[in-house]
Formats: C-alpha cells, structure tokens, sequence
C-alpha cells in the first residue's frame, strides 16, 4: 500500500521520463548514438519497473507509447537490411511493457494491420534474439485475429502460423509464453478448426503424453489448452472435453506427487476451467471426477499447488448449488480426518479433538485455504461458518515440533485468512456471536504470544477487520457499556501496534497494557493461556517470557494469588516434569513475603531432579538454579548435598545463561561445605567459567583467597579463565573483601596482571586480562590508595594508554583520569574521539607526557607502550601514522634540552634489557618492544626528524648495529637496513660504519632476502651519492 500510494505521487515524472527515454531508443531524434541508446534503455527500465506496485498508473500514457514502438520498429527494422541492435533494443522495450502491465493488455493497443501479418510471421521466424521473437509473437496474436481467411492472403500462411507457434512452444525461454498466446488465438480462429483438432488428437493423447520427454513442451501444450479454454466457444471444444479430462486424470492417477509443480499448476487450471464447460452440458459425473482430482492436490507439499487448487475449488463451488457446495465442504473436512458432527453443526464446537503433532500439517493448510476461499467469494451459510470458526479455533495454535525447528506457521495463516475472510464477507447476523468471541479471543492470545512475527501481524490485520466491522457486535457481547465501545475499539486497535508487534519482547508485554487500559479484558483468558501453553511451550526464549508475562499478570490483579497459583504448578511439577514449570514458579515466588512459605515442600519437589549435562537442554539446567535462587533469596532455603551436587554438575555446561543463573545463586549462599568449597576451586582450576565466574559472590574466596591469587599467575590457564577470576577478585573486594591479608599483602600481584600479554593462536589473549584488570583497579580505588600502589599502577597505565589496542587503551586513559591529581592534568577524550580522530589523542598523552615530571622508569613505560602505536606491525597504517604525526607536531615545540632527554630514553628502549634474557612471553614481549621501537624511530629519521646538533647521533648506530648482530628476524633487519641507509645519507663521514654494516650483510649475512634488501640499499646510496 506504501509502494501504490508513493508511485501515485511521482507517476507524471516517471511518464516524462519515459516518454524522454523513448525519444531517443526509438530514433525518433536524429542525434542518436548507440551509446546514448544503450544507456537511455537501463534509464527507462529504472523508470519503468517502479510501476509493478501499481501498473495500471501507466494506462494513460500506454497507447501512445506503444504507437511509437510500432511505428519505429515498422520504420526501422521490420524491413530487410535494418538495424538488428534497434531491433533487439525496441523487443526489450515492448517486454518491459508487458511485463509491468501484463501481456494482454499490451497487445490490446497493438495495430491489426493484416497487411503485415506474412512480413511479422517471416521476422519472427528469422530472429535470434528471444526478446524480438516475443515481441513479434505477441503482434502476430494480434494481427490474426482479423476476420479474413488467412489463406487467401497466402495459401501455406496457416501451416506457418502453426509451425512456428508449435516450435516455440517447446523452448522453455520468455518467448514461450508469447507463442502459446499465437498458438491458442490461432487455434480459436473459425477457418482452423482442422489445425485444433490436430494439436488436440495429436498432441493430448496418452501415447504421445508418455513419449514427450521434454518437460517445457509439456508446459507449453499445457498452457495453450489453458488460453484455448478461456477463448473458445462450447461447441468449438465439445468433442475434446473428454479427451483433454481423460489425459489429466491418468496423469494424476499415476503419481502427482512426483510431477513437476509447473505442470501440475496447468493441470490445476485446466480442470477448473473444464468443469465449467460439464456444467454447461450438466455432466456432472464429470464434474464430480475433477473435484475429486482437486482434492488429491490440497495434500500436495508445494504451497503454490495447493493454494490453485484451492482457488479452483471455490471457483466451482461458486457455480454449484447450495446442496452440491456442501458436499464440497463435508469432502474437505473430511481429509482432516477429525471427530466432527455435521447434525450439530449449528453450535460452536471449542472442544474439537485435533492433535497438533499428529495432524497431517500439508493437508490441513490445503483445507484452510480452501475453506478461506469458499468464505471470500460468500459461498458459506451460517452453519459452516460455524464450523470453519470451530476449526481455526484449533488451528490457530497449531504448531508440530521436529528436531531443530517447528512446522505449522503455513496452518495459522491460513487459519488468519479464514478469519479475515469471514469478517469481511459476512455480517453481523450472518456470523453467530459466538464464533466472534471466540475467535476474537484466540487472536488476541495469537497476537501477543505466536512466536512468528508474521503470524502475530496477520492475526492483528484480522482483529482490525473484525473490529471495524463487528466491532460493537463484540463488545456487546464482552459486557462492554455501549458508551465505552468506541474507546474500547480504538485503544485496542493503537495497542496492536505493528511496531509493537515487530519486537517479540515488546508483544509479550501486550496483555499488561490491554489489562490496564480495557478495564481487565481478556484477563483470564491471558493467564489460562500462560499456565496451560506459554509457560511450556518448546521454544526456551519464549517459555522465558510466557514465565515474565504470567508474573505479571497475576500481580496486577487480584483475582489471582500467587502462593495458589505456584500450589498449582508444584502439583503439576509432580505429575509430568515439563519444562518451564520450575522458571514460572521461580519467577512467581518473588511476589510472595520473604520467608512466608515451608522449605520442605521445595526440598520434595525438585528430590528427583537430574541434569545430564551430555544430553539435557542447558535451559533445564537454568530454570533449577534460578528456582533456587529465588528460594534461598526469599524463603532461606539451604541447599542439601543432593541440590548442591546437582548445581555443580549443571555449572559444567558451559552456557551463558548458566554462568549468570549461578552468579545469582553465589550471592546468596552463606556457608558452603568443605567438600563443595574444594570442588568449587577444583572446578576453576580445570577450567570451568562458570564457578570462576561466580567465586566472587562466594564465601569460598575468603577461605581459598590464597589459592586464588596463585591461580592468577599460573599461565596454564586460560586467558578468559583467569581474566573472569580477576573479575571475582574485584566483586570480592567491592563486598567488603578490603580487610582480606591475602589480598592486602599481594596486591603487587594483582597489580601485576597489567603486564599479561600472553598469546596463543587466537591472538593476544592477554588483553582480556589486562582489560579485567584495570575494571578491577578502578572499582577498588581505595583499596589500590597507597603511595606504593599508585607508582605502580600509574607507570603501567601510562603504557597501557598508549598501546595499539583500542579497549584496552579507552579504559586505561579512563583509569589514568580518575586517579589523583590526573584528572586535572588529562583531558577528556570519548571513546569516538579515540576511534575517529586518534592523532587528537596521542596529541593529548604527549602533552600529558610533557606537563609531568616522569621518573624514569615511568617514561620508559610510556614510550614502550607508545612505540607499540607508532610502530607495530600489527597496528593499523592510521594508528601508526596518528602516533607519527602527533611526535612530530609535538617535538617542534619542545626545547633542545627535552628533546635530547626523549631521545636518550627511546634510544635506550634499543640496548639490552633485563627482559631479554627470559625466554618466556616477557622475553619475546620486549624482542616485540624493540622490533616496534627501532621502526618507529625508523618512520621518524624517514620523515627528517630535526636533531639536535648537540644529541649524539652515533648512539642510534651503535643501538641498530648492535640489534642486527646474530639477529635472523627479518622483520628487524629490514628496518636496521633502513635506518642504516638514513644515517649514511645523512653524514657520510660520521656514518661511515653503516656502509660497511650493509655491505657485511650483503655479502655474508645467512639469509638470501636480508642480502637482497642490503644490496638495495647500497644501490640506492649509490645512486644518491651520484646526485
């Protein structure tokens, strides 16, 4: 409707548009080029193509063009030695035409010119292109519709006609379509009735049915015979009526299932068209046959099929009587093989026995199609809209669950065009007043609850149609005053938002707002609903807010009491463990006083609960522990050995929603036994997220807070493991953990986790750790207060700030600004700041760097992380060239003395550390350091870097010299070559080593591309001395 209305309003440009690109396709201008042409073509078809929501907007223009079309198609290329690229280019023009309007009411604007019938045929048969043979066709459908014998014009034109039309029946391209059209008209013509005969005894016959192998002449017989019923006359088909019914009636007996639905579809059509020729000779036997070979097809697992059939099978009841169109609906309601009593079908059956997963799903949605249509075209009486009405009260909630999704979502469909259709079609005393209830009832529920968001939509388009039109009908019947309907009307109908009903979440919360603003409407309905379906059904998010929305309707009302409708369930429980009923009670036992209910019930009921970690659903697992959250949150439930063994192997599956349903437990279990607290750490140290996860919630962090602070340093583990671990360390502190001796005499270790950068093949894991670590140093600030605490995180952080890393970065400068006498010195960056202008960024740690009086560990810290930035291979070219630009910027306004200072101190990042002998991930984190380091100073000497002339350059040479010594990284030598390069072509004289450095690694260096790079740049000094 949005897409009709919005063409409506530019449909005159886009005909100005057209009409423009015509002008030039079809020459009527003399300044044409086949370049113009060809884009003027894609110009047309844009314009064109924006018609298909409401094609009929092009009438007003549609003869006119194609006039032009004719006449420059007659003018240009109709004739020998014309224009084939014209030729071709005017047919796509024509079947852009007829594809956006339709076929037929293309060719209705077409010249009859019977003079041009031989020289179209002739074209026609010569052409190569598929467009221009459509386009031909189509006129030639045309041109022999005139009433003049067509051999007097040429003796054999006739013959031609029919070769031509047959031979391109069978292609399977566009132009088919095209020649069954001339086929059929041709055939429709008075003087070819010898032709018809022929194509119908020789064609449609079960022999030469079996022989023909190709599936497209199939379909295109099949769709000549399909135009031919429409155009022909009774007693032009009298003697092929059976024929043509005998042939499809064999080929559907055989196996129609395994036919192609292209055929199938033609079968379809052709029936429902035959059936109306038997009508007309009252052969109903016949008719009879063909509803019966309907039927077969409403069972058929193409949806397309079925709903043909459907159409087809309205279409004939339409010209049946009262009495025949019965026995139809009896047949159809037969097939869904349900206990139904047609002698009382006067009164609404809402208990009609249907299992929804034994239910034939194809048939049932073949028969509500059906059904849907009978009501459409007004074909129902009172008595079957009852129990069409009685049907869909089922269907609408059918749903069949299969290993990995649930089928049924076709049936409630059609059961919503079954509705629609009713309360469109018929009125108010047509419909008996309880089907509008009921049905209005099971829509509303549908709406809200169906987890098919199309469902819900449809459902909510049927309830607009039932409220606009029987609308007051309904509410009488609700007990609504008649001065409250109209209100009642519009705020259910601004409820049903289709926005609303977009978000699953958002539908779920629809029975609250109907309750609160319709004074309690459907109330009952909601909840019953919710007890018996929602709170079960098999999808695990939808069980979760059925469990949500059923909590809080019974809290809004006082109709119903918690504690009796959990006294319900727990009954229920007993009797069949369903999932979903131990999440609806957890959620309802938080609207019952705390410590109100006995425990030994609860201890009972869950006695027999077992969780199989390999086989069980994880949402099993999670609806336990969420029950028993709640218990020991409100009613101090302590857990036995039986529940606690549950709980600890529920953890072992590793879910989400399992890690955060235990974390809610932790918080409120106060003592744990000796034997559960040594598995709890037992589980974290082999892995398990979930305990260490929730340890900080626990008691058992007090009591193993040694333990836990080994674990930190053991890189055995995994990153993520140990980075949780730092998390519960942090909750620990948060709640009172501050007196902790472990934790107060190791908190240099904990400190110390800000140097994890450990990496594995999924990357630099390490910065999970890093990240866990400043949250944890940021949350306990006052625990990290002493002098001490503060050198040490202060130094890391200022590394950690200028690192390649974009989270780790944020939340370290964030860290660095909230400390003590920082914040005034730090500006504030936000986080778009960092990602889209990050040369600000490093800018504002350069000035930082500038304003402090840094000790010196604490500016190597600084430039160890900012060479990371300026030079890592693994930072991007924008981070690298920000941390350049921004150095540079900075070093114009510092003074001689500072920048001899700063260098002194990268340049020292270059020698020998106490790191390097550590051959774990603290050696190759600071080989990584300098590698990073020599390329920024590399990028910087590259841009001419000023230095001063007092600062001793040789130290860079000594440094780089030293770094390619016994070094196979080729990665560092290739930067060493550069630097050496520089150096030389800065002072020849004082830099006469680098020369001889590169010469030795050209000739003896063991690596064959570290002598070519060398090499390199010898020829490039070389050449640079020449100069």
């Amino acid at each position: 409707m949005d897409d009709e209305s919005g063409i409506s309003k530019i449909s005159d440009i886009l005909l100005q548009e057209i009409d423009h690109s015509l002008t030039i396709i079809l020459r009527e201008r003399q300044d044409y080029a086949n370049l113009s042409e060809t884009a003027e073509y894609e110009t047309f078809k844009k314009a064109i193509e924006q018609f298909q929501p409401s094609p009929q907007l092009l009438d007003s223009k549609l003869r006119d063009f194609l006039e032009r079309v004719i006449r420059s198609y007659i003018k240009n290329c109709l004739y020998e030695d014309q224009d084939d690229a014209l030729d071709t280019r005017i047919s796509c023009v024509f079947y852009q035409f007829a594809k956006v309007r339709g076929t037929k009411t293309v060719s209705n604007c077409l010249p009859s010119d019977i003079s041009l019938i031989s020289i179209v045929l002739k074209r026609g048969s010569e052409q190569r292109s598929w467009e221009s043979r459509f386009f031909l066709f189509v006129w030639l459908s045309v041109l022999i519709l005139a009433p003049f014998p067509l051999a007097k014009i040429d003796l054999h034109l006739p013959d031609k006609i029919y070769n031509v039309a047959f031979e391109y029946l069978k292609t399977g391209s566009k132009e088919t379509d095209a020649a069954s059209v001339l086929m059929a008209r041709f055939l429709s013509r008075v003087d070819s009735r010898d032709y018809r005969d022929l194509f119908i005894s020789e064609y449609f016959n079960s022999l030469a049915w079996e022989h023909e192998s190709n599936v497209f002449a199939k379909i295109g017989i099949l769709s000549t015979i399909n135009r031919m019923l429409k155009i022909l006359t009774l007693e032009q088909l009298r003697n092929h009526l059976d024929r043509i019914l005998t042939l499809i009636s064999n080929e559907i007996n055989d196996d129609s299932q395994q036919a192609p639905s292209s055929i199938l579809r033609f079968f379809i059509k052709i029936l429902g068209k035959l059936s109306l020729f038997f009508m007309r000779l009252e052969q109903y036997g016949n008719i009879e046959d063909i509803v019966s070979n309907l039927l077969k097809f409403l069972s058929h697992n193409d949806t397309v099929i079925r709903y043909s059939t459907a159409k087809q099978l309205s279409k004939i009841g339409l010209h049946l009587d009262s009495d025949s169109r019965q026995d139809i609906l009896e047949s159809l309601v037969n097939l869904l093989d349900i206990s139904f009593m047609f002698d009382e079908g006067d009164e609404f059956q809402a208990d009609l026995h249907l299992d929804p997963e034994t239910i034939d799903i194809v048939s049932f949605h073949g028969v509500l199609l059906t059904l849907g249509e009978f009501c459409r075209l007004r074909l129902m009486s009172k008595k079957w809209i009852t129990i069409t009405g009685s049907i869909c009260h089922r269907t609408l909630f059918v749903e069949q669950h299969r290993l990995t999704y649930s089928a049924g979502s076709n049936v409630r469909d059609a059961s919503c065009f079954d509705c629609w259709s009713i309360f469109k079609k018929y009125r108010d005393a047509e419909i008996p007043p309880g089907v509008i209830v009921t049905l209005f009832k099971d829509l509303i529920l549908v709406s809200c609850f169906d987890g098919d968001l199309m469902i819900r939509r449809a459902a909510s388009a049927t309830l607009q149609e039932l409220i606009g039109r029987h609308g007051d009908l309904l509410f009488r019947q609700l007990s609504v005053p008649s001065q409250y309907i109209s209100m009642f009307k519009v705020k259910l109908i601004e409820i049903l938002d289709y926005t609303a009903l977009g978000h699953i979440t958002k539908s779920y919360q629809l029975p609250s707002q109907i309750y609160r603003r319709l004074n309690g409407l459907m109330h009952q309905e909601f909840v019953d609903f919710l007890l018996s379906s929602g709170i079960r059904n098999y999808n695990y998010s939808l069980r979760k807010l059925s469990s949500q929305a059923l909590k809080e309707m019974v809290s809004i009302s006082s109709d119903y009491d918690a504690e009796n409708v959990i006294m319900k369930l727990r009954g229920e429980y007993k009797l069949c463990k369903e999932d979903g009923i131990l999440n609806a009670i957890a959620d309802l036992l938080s609207l019952l006083p705390e410590r109100s209910v006995d425990s030994t019930q609860y201890h009972a009921m869950i006695s027999n609960f077992t969780f199989d970690f390999h086989n069980d659903e994880f949402s099993k697992g999670e609806e336990y522990l969420h029950l028993l959250k709640e218990l020991v949150a409100r009613l101090g439930f302590q857990l036995n050995s039986n529940e606690l063994d549950t709980v600890f192997n529920i953890i072992r599956t590793n879910r989400e929603e399992i890690t955060d349903e235990f974390k809610e437990l932790s918080k409120y279990l106060k003592d744990i036994p000796l034997k559960y607290a040594e598995r709890w750490i037992y589980y974290v140290k082999n892995g398990n997220l979930a305990s260490a996860k929730a340890l900080g919630y626990s008691p058992v962090m007090r009591e193993r807070s040694q333990e836990v602070l080994e674990l930190l340093s053991d890189i055995r583990l995994d990153a993520n493991l140990r980075s949780s671990l730092i998390d519960s360390v942090s909750i620990f502190l948060q709640r009172d953990g501050y007196l902790n001796k472990t934790f107060i005499q190791g908190k240099l270790k904990l400190i110390e986790q800000l140097d994890d950068y450990t990496v594995t093949n999924k990357g630099d894991v390490g910065s999970f750790i890093r990240i866990s670590s400043i949250d944890m140093i940021f949350e306990n600030r006052d625990f990290f207060s002493s002098e001490d605490d503060r050198q040490a995180i202060e130094m890391r952080l200022l590394r950690l700030s200028c690192e390649v890393m974009d989270n780790v970065k944020l939340r370290s400068f964030s860290l660095l600004r909230s400390l003590e006498h920082w914040g005034s010195q730090v500006e504030d960056v936000t986080q778009s700041e960092l990602l889209h202008n990050p040369q600000k960024y490093f800018g504002i740690l350069l000035k930082l760097y500038d304003n402090e009086n840094l000790c010196l560990e604490s500016s190597k810290e600084f430039w160890k992380g900012y060479s990371f930035s300026g030079g890592s291979s693994q930072a991007v070219d924008k981070t690298i060239n920000a941390a350049v630009y921004a150095f540079l910027r900075n070093w114009q306004v510092l003074t001689n003395e500072k920048k001899c200072a700063m260098l002194r101190i990268i340049f020292s990042l270059l020698g020998k550390g106490p790191l390097m002998k550590d051959k774990g991930s603290k050696g190759i984190r600071y080989n990584k350091m300098q590698t990073s380091c020599l390329r920024f100073v590399c990028n910087l000497i590259e841009l001419n870097l000023e230095i001063p002339p007092e600062f001793e350059l040789e130290s860079l040479f000594v440094r780089t010299y030293n770094m390619t010594l016994g070094s196979s990284n080729y990665l560092r030598l290739t930067i060493a070559v550069r630097i050496l390069t520089n150096l030389y072509l800065r002072d020849p004289k004082k830099f006469h080593g680098c020369k001889k450095r590169l010469q030795w690694l050209g000739e003896k260096h063991p690596l064959t591309k570290v002598k070519a790079r060398a090499f390199e740049a010898l020829q490039e000094i070389e050449f640079e001395s020449q100069e």
